[in-house]
C-alpha cells in the first residue's frame, strides 16, 4: 500500500496499540508524529519506512527539548507511556532528562566491562 499523503499533526485523546499498528502499517510520506492529549508531550514517531520510535517532547529552561525513550518493539506502549510519566515527573522537579541519561551512561559501561 503506498504512503498516505497527510499535512496535519495527528492528536488522539489516547495512543493505543490499535493506533500504533494502524500507523505503522499505513506511513505518511513524511515523518510524523502523533501525540496524545492525556499524557502532555507523549508521542509515537512514524517515519515513511513503517518505523517507530516513542519519544516525549517538552521545555527545559526554555528551550523545546525532544528525548527518545524506546522504538516500538524494544518497549511494549504502556512502558513507554510510564517512562514518559516517569520523565514528566523530573521536570516538575526541575531535573533535567537528558543530564540524566548523560550521566547514566558511564555507569553502564563500568557495571558491563567489571
Amino acid at each position: 500500500m503506498p504512503p498516505i499523503e497527510d499535512t496535519k499533526v495527528p492528536s488522539v485523546d489516547r495512543i493505543t496499540v490499535k493506533n500504533v499498528k494502524t500507523w505503522l502499517a499505513n506511513p505518511l510520506i513524511v515523518q510524523t508524529d502523533y501525540s496524545e492529549r492525556r499524557t502532555p508531550g507523549f508521542h509515537l514517531r512514524v517515519n515513511p519506512k513503517g518505523t517507530g520510535t516513542f519519544g516525549i517532547s517538552y521545555r527545559f529552561e526554555g528551550k523545546k527539548c525532544r528525548f527518545k525513550i524506546a522504538r516500538v518493539g524494544d518497549l511494549d506502549l504502556a512502558k513507554a507511556r510510564l517512562e514518559a510519566e516517569r520523565i514528566r515527573g523530573m521536570l516538575a522537579l526541575g531535573e533535567d532528562p537528558q543530564a540524566q541519561r548523560l550521566w547514566s551512561a558511564p555507569e553502564k559501561v563500568v557495571h558491563l566491562l567489571s
